[in-house]
């Protein structure tokens, strides 16, 4: 008798190597280089929650930051939505736990006044004299009277002026090519690529340097400095293996340069200015990372201070609507889901 052909066989499914589900899952989360996780085009919007912010507004020391965002891959650490780009975001210095460093928790600037947890002044604020007159004032508004810079002082005003015509320049700036600009930017002999996280955008320092003059070398390694939070940052390298951290908010100066197409742009608004050297101010002092330990307040912090909390039921000896109000009187917020 014939013998009937055999089955095919299905081979038996192949075994994962171990630690590869903690590696996909790990390389699954990408993050910018602030340690900000990306933003997948297909990643759907949340629902905003609804946030009750603290009984108390808080107002602390640190390293602040503000700026309009460079695109929309931040995500606001209070609502957990994007931030648009273009918008005024704020953020604090924090201890990163997942890489040895600081990164820059962004907030939606009245996710964070919700919160209840405000920097004390407006010279802790990198970036704040970067920042359109409007800003400017809403920020000062929720903080201390006569804290630093948000008071009504003369130095104030002359700040604001200086940030009217910044914007003025950097709408003209605005309409032009990213190609117009590198080009001017490199007439001036100033890097226009990897220019490093912290550092503003070619824009702002294209406009800084038509106000004020171009930036001249580093004094340490001749590296370039550009424009970064409240003042001037290098951005090269004393050796192969070490980076310069020379800064300063009074670099020398020469008068900016324009290319001829940036000369006849917008009916000629630039070339009718008269480019000299000046000085910038700023609103607050030049700090690095590593100085964020010691300005941390040494006061007393609420228990929840900066905590978002959602109370899904009561408690044993209290009820719901008991709990939420013993977080929002120490410093926590309450979220409906």
């Amino acid at each position: 008798p014939k013998a009937s052909p055999a089955e095919p066989q299905e081979s038996p499914p192949k075994r994962p190597k171990a630690g590869s589900a903690a590696i996909a899952a790990t390389k699954a989360t990408k993050r910018t280089a602030e340690g900000e996780p990306k933003l997948s085009q297909e990643e759907p919007e949340l629902p905003a929650a609804t946030i009750t912010g603290p009984s108390e507004v808080f107002y602390e020391d640190g390293v602040f930051s503000a700026e309009y965002a460079k695109s929309s891959r931040s995500k606001c650490t209070k609502c957990k939505n994007q931030i648009d780009q273009g918008s005024m975001r704020i953020g604090k210095s924090q201890q990163s736990d997942k890489f040895d460093g600081m990164y820059t928790a962004w907030q939606h600037f009245d996710c964070l006044v919700k919160g209840g947890m405000l920097p004390k002044s407006t010279q802790i604020i990198a970036g704040f004299s970067s920042l359109k007159v409007a800003d400017q004032e809403s920020i000062s508004s929720k903080l201390p009277s006569g804290a630093g810079a948000s008071s009504d002082g003369p130095e104030n005003e002359e700040i604001k002026k200086q940030s009217k015509k910044l914007h003025d320049i950097m709408d003209v700036l605005n309409s032009w090519s990213d190609k117009q600009i590198k080009e001017m930017m490199e007439l001036n002999d100033l890097p226009s690529q990897k220019l490093g996280d912290k550092v503003a955008t070619k824009v702002e320092i294209c406009a800084d340097g038509i106000l004020f003059g171009s930036t001249q070398k580093c004094q340490v390694c001749q590296g370039a400095l550009l424009l970064s939070g409240e003042g001037y940052r290098c951005r090269g390298w004393v050796s192969d293996y070490l980076k310069c951290t020379f800064k300063t908010q009074k670099p020398e100066r020469e008068v900016w340069q324009l290319t001829e197409p940036a000369k006849q742009h917008g009916n000629g608004k630039l070339a009718k200015m008269k480019l000299v050297t000046g000085e910038r101010l700023f609103a607050g002092e030049l700090r690095d990372d590593d100085e964020v330990a010691a300005a941390a307040s040494t006061a007393k912090r609420p228990a929840f201070l900066g905590s978002t909390l959602v109370v899904l039921e009561r408690g044993d000896t209290m009820s719901k609507e008991e709990l939420e109000e013993l977080i929002r009187k120490n410093g926590g917020s309450v979220a409906d889901s």
